[in-house]
């Protein structure tokens, strides 16, 4: 259910923001929709905390782009490949669909059979910027830049966000229904996990594969009776 609300929210956005289709009736979701809703999720990875913070600043400009896809290319970090694909993906299908609507535009007996009909908000935005003069006009990187930001702002607030959020609401109610929750009385040692999350360590005679004491959530829950 989840996945056909946020397929359709896309769907909606490239309809009516882009004038374009990304087919959510096809059982198998668009690429740029599977790149788009994994890529942040992978930036949350540890591995890639330090680098974003304390590499990227320094190297993001070094030499050429050709360059620098070479390097990222030739680096044994499976994780990046991975993250470099899906942004391959996104900028490819983001050109597509600038130049789609730039021809359609250049031609506009080609905006009757699009999917907005020529009034999608793209459309609108590269007719000013082309009657625009030339000091005042955006550049192609900005325009395409456009198109990925609808996305990113448009999944924080569709309708499947929404109803994921109804989710989680209806999950906890059901918790707190049936159990009691309270701070554990271990210490409390903070794990760094794409963002900071506070665990409860367990005693020494509890150790994982590495020897190295367990972790486990600082709660303590307390299953409710029915007279309670």
């Amino acid at each position: 259910m989840l996945n056909w609300l946020t397929r359709t929210a896309l769907e909606y956005v490239a309809r009516g923001v882009l004038g374009t289709s990304f087919d959510m009736h096809q059982e198998i979701e668009h690429p740029y929709a599977v790149s788009l809703k994994n890529f942040a999720r992978i930036m949350t990875f540890p591995e890639f905390i330090f680098p974003r913070f304390f590499v990227l600043p320094y190297v993001k400009d070094l030499g050429t782009l050709g360059f620098r896809r070479w390097a990222v290319k030739m680096l044994p970090w499976k994780s990046l490949h991975i993250l470099t694909d899906m942004v391959n993906v996104m900028h490819n299908t983001s050109v597509s669909i600038y130049e789609s609507r730039k021809d359609a535009i250049v031609n506009q007996g080609e905006l009757s059979s699009e999917p907005s009909k020529g009034k999608d908000i793209m459309s609108i935005l590269l007719k000013a910027n082309l009657a625009a003069s030339e000091k005042d006009q955006l550049t192609e990187s900005e325009l395409l830049a456009q198109i990925t930001m609808t996305f990113w702002g448009g999944q924080r607030s569709c309708l499947g966000f929404k109803f994921a959020e109804l989710e989680m609401k209806i999950v906890l109610s059901s918790l707190l229904q049936r159990f009691r929750f309270g701070l554990s009385d271990k210490k409390i040692i903070w794990k760094m996990n794409g963002v900071n999350q506070p665990m409860a360590e367990n005693s020494d005679a509890d150790l994982d594969k590495y020897g190295l004491p367990r972790l486990q959530l600082p709660l303590r829950v307390t299953l409710l009776s029915d007279s309670d």
